[in-house]
This record gives structure tokens, C-alpha cells and sequence, in this order.
């Protein structure tokens, strides 16, 4: 950081995509953190976030071999002009509202490749800086499309039945135990092993078993696309003992070998709705 502040902070609705290192910085006397290696499991990161107001800026953390960040930054209010409405992307609400979060494989892709565009440079800056703001613009546009789709899982989660709820946290948190099943889940739960059956019926249209299955699918699904496993680590995480009835399974659901999404890492050829997904300024 050439100028670390703290400076003034004009206001503005602007995207930070970290794609390597760690930055900690604080805006008036609010401190936010983006880290590759830190807060969460490792890799780049994803902010958007709406400043309303003039205030006070100041960088309190910069480490990275390089520290690697791209950021698109537009007026609050010019997303919402564009669509004759107001209010920046919608997405955020009041000063300093933001949302952090692991940005898809494509987002990472677009952010890379403006990197790329920065470090070469042009004998034409003009045209330069037209090719970095294009590419800007579809980069925000991805962003505020994923965060669409989490505030909408946000809003499904907050609406589901409060026992519902329980059931998937504890589920999600006891993935790689060999003993979960329908009457380690009553019990987690305070539930008698009936009424658990009756719930998940009445709720989710299938039994406490079949719901089992389908969140350690679903986490199988989600580790591959991240290329955080192998094929037989994820059959293992989805509860099946054969790689190959994993894969005869998940091609059954998808159309495509589980090696081909991970191998693609955008999964651009998965059906989308098999799974569920959970001025331009440049700085290295």
C-alpha cells in the first residue's frame, strides 16, 4: 500500500475481490477483513460494500507475496439510476452494509484476468482502459448475480421450519461421523425417533434417512466443485462406500461424471438448478 491512511473515503458502492494475502482496513470506526489464509478455509474472497456517507479510511493490515486485489467501484447510487429506480444494487441497505463470501471459480476467472490486463499494459491506454472497464462491469455483474443468490438461500433458510433448520446445522456439522443416522439425529434434536419421521415428511416430503443422504450429496457436490476433494474423498463425504456407485449415482443426478465438475471447477455444464449454489481500480 502506497498510502496505507487513514485518508477521506468519498461515498460509493464498490466490489473487492481478494485473490491473494490478507488486508484488514477500517472505515470510520468500523474494521472489515479479507484474507485468503484467514476468517474461514483458504482462498480468495469476495466483498460488496455500500458506504453512504463521506468518512474516514485507513488500512490496518497488508501481507501477501503479493497481495493481489481487484476493485470496482461505482457512485451508490448509479446502478438504480440505471434502472430508473435509486438505491445502488439493491443489494445493500444503509452505511456500510456488506456481504463476504467465497466467490465461484468464474468470478475468480474474471478477476484473474483483469490482473493479467493490468500487469501487460497497452501501447493504447485508451483502448486499455475501455477493455478493464468492460471487463469491470461483467465482474460486478457476476458478483451482485452470486449475491442474489445467496440473499434468496438466506431468505429459504430464515422462512424454514426452526426445526428444519436445527436438523441441517447439526447435519452439516457431523458430516464425516459414521454413526449419523435418523436416531443419532432424534436425539441431537430432542426428538423421539416418530415424530422426527412425521416432521420430515410433513416438511421436507421424505424421511429422516433420505434427508441425510441428500445434505451429504449436496456437501460432496459442493466440495468437488470447489476442487477441494478427489472423486473417492467425496463418495466417502456423500456416505457411499464405492467410488463407482458414487459416480453412477451422481451422473444419474447430473447428466455428467462427478470427475468432469471437478475437473471444470465453473461447472458450467451441470444443470444450474442440480445444484445449489452455495470505473474499474486495480491494486497488487
Amino acid at each position: 500500500m502506497m498510502d496505507p491512511g487513514p485518508g477521506p473515503v468519498a461515498p460509493k458502492e464498490t466490489l473487492l475481490v481478494l485473490l491473494e494475502g490478507h488486508q484488514r482496513f477500517r472505515v470510520d470506526d468500523r474494521e472489515f477483513l479479507l484474507s485468503t489464509t484467514e476468517d474461514g478455509p483458504p482462498g480468495p474472497r469476495a466483498m460488496l460494500l455500500r458506504i453512504e456517507r463521506p468518512g474516514t479510511l485507513e488500512y490496518l493490515e497488508n501481507r501477501g507475496a503479493p497481495l493481489s486485489k481487484v476493485s470496482v467501484t461505482t457512485d451508490p447510487d448509479w446502478l438504480g439510476g440505471l434502472a430508473e429506480g435509486g438505491g445502488g444494487s439493491g443489494l445493500l441497505s444503509g452505511h456500510l452494509a456488506f456481504r463476504i463470501w467465497a466467490p465461484s471459480p468464474s468470478m475468480v476467472a474474471l478477476a484473474g484476468d483483469l490482473v493479467a490486463a493490468w500487469d501487460k499494459g497497452s501501447s493504447d491506454p485508451g483502448a486499455a482502459g475501455l477493455t478493464r472497464m468492460a471487463r469491470g462491469i461483467e465482474l460486478y455483474r457476476a458478483a451482485l448475480a452470486e449475491c442474489r443468490g445467496l440473499a434468496v438461500a438466506d431468505a429459504e433458510e430464515a422462512a424454514e421450519h426452526p426445526k428444519i433448520a436445527e436438523l441441517r446445522r447439526y447435519v452439516a456439522d457431523h458430516l464425516m461421523e459414521t454413526n449419523l443416522g435418523p436416531d443419532e439425529l432424534a436425539r441431537s434434536c430432542g426428538m423421539g425417533l416418530r415424530s422426527l419421521q412425521r416432521l420430515c415428511r410433513e416438511v421436507l416430503g421424505c424421511g429422516p434417512g433420505d434427508f441425510i443422504r441428500r445434505q451429504r450429496f449436496d456437501a460432496a457436490v459442493a466440495a468437488l466443485r470447489q476442487g477441494k476433494v478427489s472423486v473417492a474423498q467425496a463418495a466417502f463425504l456423500a456416505g457411499y462406500s464405492s467410488p463407482a456407485n458414487f459416480s453412477t449415482a451422481f451422473k444419474r443426478a447430473f447428466g455428467v461424471a462427478p470427475r468432469f465438475i471437478r475437473n471444470a471447477r465453473g461447472a458450467t455444464a451441470v444443470r444450474p438448478e442440480a445444484v445449489r449454489m452455495s470505473g474499474v481500480a486495480m491494486l497488487r
